[in-house]
């Protein structure tokens, strides 16, 4: 069993032939491929060998795809079968073909529209239901990129208690909700300190944060605003 994600290319794993390797993760390679049934593209997230024997990664693996094939929505991408070969398990997804620079090559320049920040937000989250579980089953979704962005998730009428720059150029924030304080920091956020309020709404991914051999939840900040609360 292969360590290297480049052995895979040009093998089959399942019915699918792994042609290039597209990212990988902490947890998985995802690689672009063709369905030998009917020749269709598709990716093809594989899960590491190293993790492959382990039943909680394992589990926890097959649980997202199972997760995932029950969704249907124009943001979500299909996933079409999931299985395990060779010790490999894996499963395939709809592959999306296009990037930046075919779409540039087609249409000449992008619109107005199109050069305009926009952050989607795929749910709600309080931040009591955050745990590391939770992170952890997130970071099997890597690699993130085009056709597979970060999840990102809001909460609403935090109460913000303390906000500093740190690095020149990073916006620390500490927030409470029911009793609990988190810490959070947005990456090259600087420019919007001082926050004009102590209620937020917030958009932000969570993950871990590992400082001195002590893991901690952290908040990454995708956005923050003064709460619709406050301002009404």
């Amino acid at each position: 069993m292969t360590s290297d994600p480049q052995d895979l290319i040009g093998r089959s794993v399942g019915r699918y032939t792994l042609d290039r390797l597209l990212g990988q993760g902490g947890f998985a390679w995802v690689f672009a491929g063709r369905d030998s049934a009917d020749g269709r593209p598709v990716a093809v997230k594989v899960l590491k060998p190293r993790y492959a024997g382990d039943d909680q990664f394992e589990y926890r693996f097959r649980n997202e795809s199972a997760v995932a094939s029950e969704l249907d929505h124009p943001n979500v991408i299909r996933i079409s079968d999931v299985g395990q070969q060779d010790g490999f398990t894996f499963f395939a997804m709809d592959l999306y073909p296009e990037s930046l620079a075919t779409r540039l090559e087609r249409e000449g320049t992008l619109s107005e529209e199109d050069l305009v920040s926009k952050l989607s937000i795929d749910a709600l989250l309080p931040l009591p239901k955050i745990t590391e579980k939770l992170i952890e089953e997130l970071n099997l979704l890597e690699p993130f990129g085009a056709g597979n962005p970060e999840p990102v998730f809001a909460t609403t009428g935090l109460k913000l208690m303390d906000s500093w720059i740190v690095g020149n150029d990073h916006l620390k924030l500490k927030i409470k909700e029911k009793g609990r304080v988190y810490s959070a920091i947005g990456f090259r956020m600087a420019d919007r300190y001082p926050l004009p309020s102590t209620k937020v709404d917030l958009a932000f991914v969570p993950q871990f944060n590992e400082w001195e051999g002590v893991r901690s939840i952290q908040l990454k900040v995708k956005d923050v605003r003064t709460a619709r609360s406050a301002s009404s």
